[in-house]
């Protein structure tokens, strides 16, 4: 079957009548002239006569035959069983979606189908798409099906138009060189590869597509509530968010032997909150994979828990006031001690994570600035933050503090407690004042008055009260008071130490340097982390100590979602795929031709010119 990579060009064919216009054009017509001796020449002037008509005609013919020779070059014919094709090139997605599932190998499954079939041989190359394109072999076909079924996927997130993007497309350009015939091998459950397709285009005669695997259901772990005050020695529950459905997962604590725990039900916001054994006070390493029949890469999840103790607090003042008072009633959950602003500068500060209460300013606030910004949580009032410049530029831009302002019910923002706190009602108070935009949580209002806010600062946070409120009687008497210091206290010291979340495959906020089984991986701000699930430490960052430094990678979501774009269900058919063997590319040998024919007319020409003097 005779084929064209270029059909239009074959409009080019049109330019042959050029030279046959000038040939009729610039053909001499004889004008008659009497003369005596013509009787005797005639004969040899008829034969002169033919010889030249038959060499113009020749001329023409070469000149024709040297612009059909430039346009089916330009248009790269081919003619199937004739010659050997160019190039096959499996351009193959390793993403996370076309990886192993409990059910089935994707690309195995593809190698397998491939020994099957009735392939014509011929060369041969792979080239797989995911964190990088990497070429991964030149031979034959089967040394080819013997690569895709030993392939491996790696944990990025996309299809294989992350091959269309820079710094990968010059790699993919590089690849191709060379080659006939490319196949591109995906799920097409992210893309289907039409932008890279509009780029290989222009280096092949023919780009085709090959959907392996096949839709099922999935699950995995998509968020983690860190901020659950997990006590030692005592039962607990811990929340997840699962994206799809599973009912069983394996929970191993530290590296220990893995137990099958049944998973309940998740709430309205996929939610769900699994029970953990009584764990010992530290930093407790979590592993959990869950059950199901999906992919297989973004089952399991690692990450640190951390179990407190007593937390300490330092309270600096002599001034008394609610958190104090529960801090010292609990010490079980608190480990409390008071000093003067006096002697705050000889008293040793609480490791990050702790909590200090200003009451009174201390002489040198410096060292306790230091502290906050290193991850210490700080909880005073307005008066200490207005007493001084440097403490009150520590708030957020806009957030102002109001002496008047009209109150109403108290409501924290632990939702257990609101029932207690509802039966308060403080009329009038002093309050912050916030802008529509600010990044501080309000942990306790009045009506629609912010009373106590809190906002990081550093990598510490800073838990601000309105002024009086400790003071104020109506407050003091409400008995979910001390219980909500508490376990604000407790949940603000566990999110200063607990690691950021950060899914597979999206843009990073900030410049990041991590460390995982001994693989280092530097994330610039703003592109695309890909990188595995699980628990990633800082290099270089903090002291394990503190415990607050590394990034959870959850997997991404939309690799967990199973479902191929439904304009790929018919392109898992090998034989439309390998129905087009088109045979060598003959666009180089018509350039030959050509060259040969331009010599070939040029000599000819330069012949006639002597021999009619022309």
């Amino acid at each position: 079957m005779f084929s064209l990579l270029n059909p239009l060009l074959l409009w080019g064919m049109v330019a042959v009548s050029v030279p046959i216009l000038i040939h009729l054009l610039m053909r001499q017509r004889p004008r008659p002239r009497p003369w005596a001796a013509m009787q005797w020449l005639l004969a040899a002037a008829q034969v002169a006569q033919r010889r030249y008509r038959l060499t113009n005609l020749l001329l023409l013919l070469l000149r024709c035959l040297a612009i059909i020779a430039l346009v089916l070059a330009v248009s790269r014919p081919s003619l199937r069983g004739v010659g050997s094709a160019g190039d096959v090139v499996f351009v193959v997605d390793i993403t996370t979606s076309t990886g192993p599932t409990a059910q089935t190998t994707p690309l195995q499954a593809l190698a397998a189908r491939l020994h099957a079939a009735d392939i014509p041989s011929r060369s041969a190359r792979v080239i797989t798409v995911g964190r990088d394109v990497i070429p991964r072999y030149h031979g034959d076909i089967a040394g080819a099906i013997a690569v895709l079924e030993g392939l491996e996927n790696d944990y990025a997130a996309g299809g294989l138009d992350l091959a269309a993007q820079s710094p990968l497309l010059e790699r993919m350009t590089s690849a191709l060189e060379d080659s006939d015939q490319v196949i591109l091998v995906s799920d097409f459950r992210r893309d289907t590869a039409e932008r890279l397709q509009e780029i290989v285009d222009e280096h092949v005669h023919t780009v085709q597509r090959l959907r392996i695997g096949e839709d099922t259901g999935n699950a995995l772990i998509s968020d983690i509530a860190f901020d659950q005050d997990i006590l030692p020695r005592q039962a607990s529950r811990l929340a997840l968010r699962v994206q799809g459905v599973a009912a069983e997962a394996r929970l191993r604590i530290d590296g220990g032997q893995a137990s099958t725990v049944e998973l309940p039900e998740q709430d309205g916001e996929g939610w769900m909150h699994i029970s953990l054994p009584a764990l010992s006070p530290g930093k407790r390493m979590l592993h959990i994979e869950l059950i199901n029949q999906g992919l297989l890469a973004d089952n399991a999840l690692e990450f640190p828990l951390f179990v407190r103790d007593a937390i300490p607090v330092l309270s600096i003042g002599s001034r008394r006031d609610v958190v104090s008072v529960a801090a010292d009633a609990d010490p079980l959950r608190m480990d409390f001690r008071r000093v003067s602003a006096a002697a705050a500068g000889a008293t040793p500060l609480p490791d990050p994570g702790g909590v200090v209460v200003l009451r009174e300013l201390p002489p040198d606030p410096m060292p306790l600035l230091a502290w906050l910004h290193s991850g210490g949580v700080l909880w005073t009032d307005a008066s200490v933050l207005q007493g001084d410049e440097r403490w009150h530029s520590l708030l957020p831009s806009g957030v102002e503090h109001d002496p008047d302002q009209p109150g109403g019910r108290l409501r924290s923002a632990i939702a257990e407690l609101n029932e207690n706190f509802a039966r308060t009602v403080l009329p009038e108070v002093s309050a912050w004042q916030l802008p529509a935009e600010h990044p501080a949580r309000v942990e306790l209002s009045a009506g629609e008055a912010a009373l106590v806010i809190s906002f990081p600062v550093g990598q510490g946070m800073l838990i601000a009260e309105s002024e009086d409120l400790s003071a104020n009687a109506d407050f003091r008497t409400t008995g979910a008071v001390p219980e909500w210091a508490l376990r604000t206290l407790r949940l603000r010291t566990m999110q200063v130490r607990q690691p950021a979340l950060l899914e597979s495959g999206t843009r990073s906020d900030v410049d990041l340097d991590l460390e995982r089984d001994g693989n280092q991986e530097r994330i610039a701000q703003g592109t695309v982390a890909q990188l595995q699930p699980g628990y990633w430490r800082y290099v270089n960052g903090e002291s394990d100590a503190a415990d607050r430094v590394g990034v959870v990678v959850t997997p991404n979501r939309q690799e967990g979602v199973l479902r191929m774009l439904p304009e790929a269900a018919d392109w898992n058919q090998l034989d439309v795929v390998f129905s087009d063997d088109r045979g060598r590319d003959w666009g180089w040998a018509l350039l030959l031709v050509l060259l040969l024919v331009l010599m070939t007319e040029g000599l000819f020409a330069a012949w006639a010119g002597r021999a009619y003097g022309r």
